[in-house]
């Protein structure tokens, strides 16, 4: 029960774009840390690729990029997004 209102309150987020005259339509999101629970299940790379179809998806962490994987704590740690075939940008 708590897995699918966790993924509607996602999927509302994502929704819910913001336009900028540089960058265009844009969902900007931060504290991305209960996306990586286990118990949510959540496939974030399919779920990134889809909510990125026509918006720049901005993740504001401290989390760490390595050979196409975002790591949400450190290298290593096996909580990572597969980034592999997603365009992004590190800043």
């Amino acid at each position: 029960m708590i897995a699918y209102a966790a993924e509607d309150a996602l999927i509302e987020i994502l929704s819910s774009p913001k336009d900028d005259l540089e960058i265009g339509s844009y969902v900007a999101i931060e504290n991305i840390g209960i996306l990586f629970e286990p118990e949510l299940e959540f496939n974030l790379k399919t779920t990134l690729d889809n909510a990125s179809t026509n918006k720049t998806i901005v993740i504001r962490s401290d989390g760490i990029i390595q050979s196409d994987k975002f790591y949400f704590l450190q290298p290593g740690d096996g909580t990572f997004i597969d980034l592999e075939g997603l365009s992004y940008m590190e800043i």
